[in-house]
This record gives structure tokens, sequence and C-alpha cells, in this order.
């Protein structure tokens, strides 16, 4: 039987692993977490869900409640741009070339009057780009579920 599925019926899914046998974070980048956030995860919980706003938020309001009861951090996995960025320059420059130092300051922006902690994860990629990813408290996701701006990495 077929059938089209509903937006309100699509699914969330989530994996749990231990960071150690996934190598999730090189000794560089568990270095920058613990200098932020005082502690290295040991373990994860990767959520994710179909790519419409709402389930968006949902997804935003789930990982944060559970980040709030493991008293944990939560890691985008991408860095957040507000939608600014990529309106003022091509898509595919920022996706494909752009290096943090070019696109750094419409982070800053974004970020500036949001309490709680976020941090910027610096690595290089094979082809030389300087990017980050944003690992975040659980009050910086309080209140950036409610921000404008909000957005999770795809």
């Amino acid at each position: 039987m077929g059938g089209k599925q509903h937006e309100e019926y699509q699914s969330f899914t989530y994996t749990i692993f231990n960071i150690n046998d996934e190598a999730s974070y090189s000794s560089d980048e568990c270095n920058q977490i613990n200098e932020v956030f005082h502690s290295i995860p040991v373990t994860a919980i990767d959520f994710s869900a179909t790519t419409n706003r709402t389930n968006l938020r949902m997804l935003g309001e789930i990982v944060l409640y559970i980040a709030d009861k493991l008293n944990g951090i939560i890691d985008f996995r991408g860095a957040l741009l507000p939608e600014k960025a990529y309106k003022e320059n091509d898509f595919w420059w920022i996706i494909e070339k752009a290096n943090w130092e070019e696109v750094e300051h419409y982070y800053t922006d974004m970020i500036r009057d949001i309490p709680g902690t976020i941090t910027c994860i610096h690595y290089q990629t094979e082809n030389n780009r300087h990017l980050v990813y944003n690992i975040c408290d659980v009050l910086f996701m309080k209140n950036w579920v409610n921000h404008p701006e909000f957005q999770l990495i795809k």
C-alpha cells in the first residue's frame, strides 16, 4: 500500500553512542571543548528530524529538554549563521569556499545579546579551509529556540 505521509506524522530519530568509539572529536577539539565547558562529553545522543520549521522547533525543544535533564551540552555540528549572511553573499560561496574569518562577524552580531554560553570549535578541512562548529550550554539553547534566527544545522 502506498500513501502520502502528512507533515504532522513525520518522525524524529536518535542514536546513542560512546564518543570515544565514534572518534567524534580530535584531541584539539576536546581541548577546545574542555576549555569552555570544563569537561569532555563521553556519550552523545544524535537527534535528527525531517526539515520543516515546525519539526526543527520541536527537535530543538526535545534536545533542550534532554540536555537539561542530563546536564549536557548541545553540538550543532555546524556554524550558526543568520539569514543575512546568505542574503548578502552567495550561498554556495559560504558553503563551499568561505573561511570562518570571512563570515564570523555575522555570527558575532547574531549571538551578541543571547544569554548563555556558545563557543566555536575551530578545525581545518582537507582543502585547508578554516571552519567552525558551535557548541552551547542549556541556557543558550533555552534562549536560542525562541530567537528569530533559530535554526538547527541540517
